[in-house]
């Protein structure tokens, strides 16, 4: 289960100040680095991965393929918290059967793909940093600048994610709830795939 907190930047010009906050720079963990990230999301022309509350996408990850799983889940207290497969993959093409641990349907398995149209795309440039807090927790954060694209519009992305690897959920809000009322951060309830559903 994937548990995290998404915080929309008002001000990008603040993002360096951020990365050396002091909570953040006196907390344990391993160094930040950068990654680009290219994402497509794919659904049937009926919708039937949309029907089934799953969303679906092929990311290139660096020099990695990784076709992601994910169900609609819940949004409660500011935390995201949803089921989520990834499997790495040889390229682009978008393969529904190698999600065994998911139980799909058959009636999913059988699609393998062929049936599978592109929704919209997801350039972004991410900051990745991980923290263990003071209990021991371990979280990811990461910063995300880029741009969500379909049906020919456009909406920018410039938002920080911090999601729960291992321990409390209570040290993730407190985190996240420090960071927002230093920073001016507001909560962002909707998720890309959300976001890109609205463009098409």
């Amino acid at each position: 289960m994937e548990q995290e907190i998404k915080l929309r930047m008002l001000d990008k010009r603040e993002i360096k100040k951020l990365l050396e906050t002091d909570i953040l720079v006196d907390l344990k963990g391993k160094a930040a680095k950068n990654v680009l990230l290219s994402a497509t999301y794919y659904d049937t022309a009926d919708q039937l991965l949309a029907k089934n509350q799953l969303a679906y996408r092929v990311r290139k990850e660096g020099r990695k393929w990784i076709g992601t799983l994910k169900g609609y889940g819940s949004y409660q207290g500011g935390v995201h918290a949803r089921k989520e497969w990834n499997m790495e993959q040889k390229d682009d093409q978008p393969r529904l059967s190698v999600f065994t641990e998911a139980r799909l349907s058959s009636e999913l398995l059988a699609l393998d793909g062929k049936e599978l149209q592109p929704l919209f795309s997801v350039e972004t440039k991410r900051t990745i940093k991980e923290l263990i807090l003071s209990d021991g927790s371990k979280v990811e954060l990461a910063l995300d600048f880029g741009i969500i694209r379909g049906r020919g519009k456009e909406e920018l992305i410039q938002e920080i994610e911090i999601e729960l690897i291992e321990g409390s959920i209570i040290e993730l809000v407190g985190l996240a709830s420090y960071l927002a009322e230093k920073w001016n951060l507001v909560p962002e309830k909707r998720s890309k795939f959300s976001r890109g559903l609205d463009l098409v």
